[in-house]
C-alpha cells in the first residue's frame, strides 16, 4: 500500500471541523496503536474531546497504520464543496441519503460517514472527479475495421490492474494501483490510479522534523471509443503511454499490437479557409476561430513560425493571404463558443496523435466538430 501524504486531516482546526463522535468512530479500531504512541482515545466522545494536537502531531510524524493512512487521505481530499456535492449526487444514484437528518453535517464530516458506511464509493467518487480536469490525450486507431467491443469483467479488470501493479512497482512507484470504470457520453474511461516516486519536502511548522516523506497518488486516463475504434490516452511519461496501449488493448481485445494505427488527427483542412471553420452542423456551437498556428520550415535550422492572432482565419481573409502550399502544419489551437456556455473552449490539436482540451459537458460535441470538419479521421 503506497503511503499518502496527509495534509489538513493532520491540522487541528481541520480536525476539529470533524464530529468528534464520527472521528472516534474511525479512530476506534487502533486504539492499543494510538495508546502505543502516548494518545488515549475518549471513552464516550458524546462526553470527552480528543486531544486533537497530539493527534494531529502522531498523524504528521508518525503517519499510522497503513490502512487508516489511506482512509484519511481520502477523507482529506473529498472534504470540501465539491467533494460534499459529489458525495451526494452518488448516494442518490445508489438511492443512499447519507447524513440525511444532520442539516449542520460540514463536507469532513460527510465524506467521513461515507467511508464508515461504504468507502469503496468514497474512492470511487474521488476518482471520477478526476474526469472533469483539463487534459492533453495522445490517440491510437485499431488497425484494420472497428473492433466489438464488450465491457470487461472484473475478471479481467483484476488481471489488467494486477499487470499495472507489477509495472509500476518495478519502478520504484509503490503497489496498489485501481483501474476505475466510468461509462461517459464519449466513451468508455478507465481512470488508473497509481503511486509516485517518493518524495521528501521541507516543512514550516513547529514539528520536530523539518521533513515529510511521502508518495505522491497519480491518475492516469486511457478512454475507449467504441464508435471509432479509438483509445486516447492521458499520462505524463511516455514509457506509460506505451505500457497502456498494449496493456488496454491486450486485456479488452486479446491483442497488445491491436492500437498501432496511424494518426488520428491532420491540420490539412485548414488549407481550405474559412470553411475549416464552420459549424452549422453541430448543434449548439455558435463560432469557432483559429487562434494559433505553427508552421514548420525546417531547413538547416529546423524553422518553427508561430502565428497567434484573436481570429486568425478573418486576419488573413482581410489580408488577402492564405497558408503556403510548401508549409507543414504542426500545430493549431481553436477557441469554441457554445451556447450554453459563457466562456469558448479552447482545443489545442498536433497531428502526431495529440489533442488537448477539458473533458466536460461540451467534449463529445468538440468531437463532433473535429470529425465533421476533417480534423479527426474517421476509422477503417
Amino acid at each position: 500500500m503506497a503511503t499518502h501524504q496527509i495534509r489538513r486531516f493532520s491540522r487541528p482546526q481541520f480536525l476539529k471541523s470533524v464530529s468528534t463522535v464520527r472521528l472516534s468512530e474511525l479512530l476506534t479500531p487502533y486504539r492499543d496503536y494510538f495508546t502505543s504512541v502516548g494518545l488515549k482515545l475518549p471513552a464516550d466522545p458524546t462526553k470527552e474531546s480528543i486531544d486533537y494536537d497530539a493527534l494531529a502531531r502522531i498523524l504528521t510524524e508518525a503517519g499510522g497504520p497503513a490502512d487508516l493512512v489511506r482512509a484519511i487521505h481520502y477523507i482529506d481530499e473529498m472534504s470540501d464543496d465539491q467533494g460534499m456535492d459529489a458525495l451526494v449526487e452518488a448516494g442518490r444514484r445508489r438511492r443512499q441519503e447519507f447524513l440525511k437528518d444532520d442539516a449542520t453535517a460540514t463536507p469532513a464530516d460527510l465524506a467521513l460517514a461515507v467511508w464508515l458506511l461504504d468507502p469503496e464509493l468514497l474512492e470511487r467518487t474521488h476518482a471520477e472527479q478526476q474526469v472533469f480536469r483539463p487534459r492533453t490525450f495522445q490517440s491510437f486507431q485499431a488497425k484494420g475495421p472497428t473492433p466489438k467491443f464488450e465491457m470487461p469483467s472484473a475478471g479481467q479488470l483484476h488481471l489488467l490492474e494486477s499487470e499495472l501493479d507489477n509495472w509500476f512497482a518495478a519502478r520504484h512507484r509503490g503497489r496498489g494501483t485501481r483501474v476505475f470504470v466510468s461509462v461517459q457520453e464519449d466513451g468508455v474511461w478507465f481512470l488508473v490510479r497509481h503511486g509516485e516516486l517518493y518524495r521528501r519536502e521541507g516543512r514550516m511548522d513547529d514539528a520536530e522534523s523539518p521533513h515529510v516523506f511521502y508518495r505522491p497518488e497519480k491518475f492516469d486516463v486511457v478512454v475507449y471509443r467504441p464508435a471509432l475504434g479509438e483509445i486516447r490516452i492521458n499520462a505524463r511519461l511516455p514509457q506509460e503511454k506505451e505500457f497502456y496501449r498494449q496493456q488496454f488493448g491486450k486485456h479488452l481485445f486479446g491483442d497488445a499490437s491491436i492500437f498501432g494505427g496511424r494518426s488520428r488527427y491532420t491540420l490539412a483542412p485548414l488549407r481550405e479557409g474559412a470553411a475549416a471553420l464552420a459549424t452549422a452542423d453541430v448543434p449548439g456551437l455558435e463560432w469557432a476561430k483559429l487562434t494559433e498556428v505553427w508552421f514548420y520550415w525546417g531547413g538547416e535550422y529546423n524553422e518553427v513560425e508561430i502565428h497567434k492572432a484573436d481570429d486568425l482565419m478573418a486576419r488573413w481573409s482581410r489580408a488577402g493571404t492564405e497558408i503556403p502550399p510548401n508549409v507543414q502544419i504542426q500545430r493549431a489551437t481553436f477557441q469554441l463558443k457554445f451556447e450554453d456556455s459563457r466562456r469558448p473552449r479552447t482545443v489545442a490539436l498536433r497531428p502526431t496523435n495529440v489533442a488537448q482540451y477539458s473533458r466536460d459537458s461540451d467534449s463529445h460535441r468538440v468531437e463532433m466538430w473535429l470529425l465533421n470538419r476533417g480534423f479527426f479521421r474517421a476509422c477503417g
